[in-house]
């Protein structure tokens, strides 16, 4: 399936749970946040929501400074 990842289009395997595709992407899911298709998804719904093709998936690290 192709999904677009912060604007670039990715190529991942199906039936993919978002906790599954940020690892096999090099995100730790305990520390970025997600929205799917614009939507926020909670940190405790990664291992249940599955990405379907064409999902619009925006990842987000915190950055400290100040």
């Amino acid at each position: 399936m192709n999904i677009q990842l912060n604007g670039k289009t990715c190529e991942l395997q199906d039936q993919l749970k978002i906790d599954q595709a940020l690892l096999l992407l090099g995100y730790d899911p305990s520390l970025v946040a997600v929205a799917v298709n614009g939507i926020i998804v909670p940190k405790r719904e990664y291992g249940t929501v599955v990405l379907a093709d064409q999902d619009r998936l925006d990842v987000v690290m915190p950055m400290q400074g100040g």
